[in-house]
């Protein structure tokens, strides 16, 4: 398992990611050390948390591995960003990756 935190432009950080492991307690302590705070706006940068999952985390080659993205997230994606690609390009990248 891996993790990627994300927030928002202006934020403490815009993501975090946390590699894949086996180690199932590390992958916890990361997950209890995340907490929903800055911005105070709704949206968040929901599309660079994926892009980062899909280009940043070290996936396996095997192409027998089960490999799945989980998003959970409470605010919606800020749509109108454009340094990220859009949740339909990203979707068809993670499908190639």
């Amino acid at each position: 398992m891996g993790l990627v935190a994300y927030r928002d432009k202006g934020d403490e950080y815009v993501t975090k990611v946390f590699d894949l492991t086996d180690n199932l307690d590390q992958v916890y302590s990361d997950l209890k050390g995340f907490q929903a705070n800055g911005g105070g706006d709704t949206p968040e940068h929901v599309n660079k948390a994926l892009q980062d999952a899909i280009e940043k985390v070290n996936w396996s080659s095997d192409k027998a591995a089960l490999k799945i993205i989980y998003l959970v997230g409470d605010s919606p994606p800020h749509n109108e960003y454009t340094d990220t690609p859009t949740y339909d390009k990203l979707a068809k990248a993670a499908i190639e990756k």
